[in-house]
């Protein structure tokens, strides 16, 4: 019940930030950022409380692809916002998403998590197997209406993005991030993955929450996307390790590097709420009286 009530104060926040802008009349990029910014770290933690919730522990394949689908997917919508200067709302989005999750949530809690594991009658599946692949399918659905529509060319000169760069430049960071997720979760030695999936998925959620951010402030900015990022770092060092067989403790390292990608984020949006606070002549977090009228 508390992830479920968690969810609908981030949700109900989520939606009314931007009505309580515009009404202070203090709308400006780094409130754009900054929503679009926390709502990539809730992605990868709502992810985990899912799955957790649903107790789809015993099947690892579906637990890594409904928390991995669902950092793309929101990564998709700002990669499609990158193209069209337009982030694009389905009938089904991000609000009916939460919704749902709560719904589980508060069935979880009133009913016990194990009712999730009571098989539906002659199809002999769990109801926890189709709730995620529900889910799965819906997020699916959104990513790939997201990438016909990155397919079709963007705003920019000749179909490039709104800041007049290749349109499949800012495909490089994921790509790397989901090949070494799915190397290590395929051929670590220790089982990382199944012995650890909570830990797993938060140190690959951290990096794939920067690398969003990171597309978030070149669509803002009208920029070139940061395609060689410190994000980066810790899933390189554990890729070299897996190819020299594990020198290092996959397990020690997975933390060290969890460690890393949590700080390097919070340090960049620390660093960059400066920058532009700086730049716009702006206080973080303070809404400044209006003058008196003459």
């Amino acid at each position: 019940m508390v992830c479920a009530m968690g969810i609908f104060i981030y949700q109900t926040l989520d939606a009314l930030d931007g009505k309580q802008a515009r009404r202070t009349s203090s709308c400006n990029s780094l409130g754009e950022l900054f929503d679009h910014g926390c709502d990539a770290f809730s992605t990868v933690v709502i992810s985990v409380a899912l799955v957790c919730s649903l107790l789809i522990g015993n099947f690892p394949v579906l637990l890594f692809l409904t928390c991995f689908t669902g950092m793309v997917t929101y990564y998709c919508a700002h990669w499609n916002a990158y193209i069209t200067g337009t982030l694009p709302v389905n009938a089904f989005d991000v609000t009916e998403s939460q919704v749902t999750i709560m719904l589980i949530h508060v069935v979880s809690a009133i009913l016990g998590p194990h009712i999730w594991l009571t098989k539906i009658p002659k199809i002999d599946i769990e109801f926890n197997i189709i709730a995620c692949v529900l889910v799965e399918m819906a997020l699916l659905f959104v990513t790939l209406k997201a990438l016909l529509v990155i397919q079709q060319g963007g705003q920019g000169k000749n179909g490039s993005t709104i800041a007049n760069t290749s349109v499949l430049s800012p495909a490089l960071p994921m790509f790397f991030l989901l090949f070494v997720a799915c190397t290590l979760f395929l051929h670590s030695p220790t089982n990382l993955f199944h012995n650890h999936p909570c830990l797993f998925v938060l140190t690959f959620g951290m990096s794939a929450s920067k690398i969003t951010v990171n597309l978030v402030i070149a669509h803002v900015s009208k920029s070139p996307m940061v395609l060689i990022d410190s994000a980066l770092l810790g899933p390189f060092i554990l890729l070299i390790n897996l190819y020299f067989r594990t020198i290092i403790n996959d397990f020690h390292l997975m933390l060290a590097t969890f460690a890393f990608s949590t700080f390097d984020v919070l340090y960049s949006v620390k660093s960059t709420c400066n920058q532009v606070c700086t730049y716009m002549k702006i206080s973080c977090f303070t809404i400044s009286p209006k003058s008196a009228p003459q």
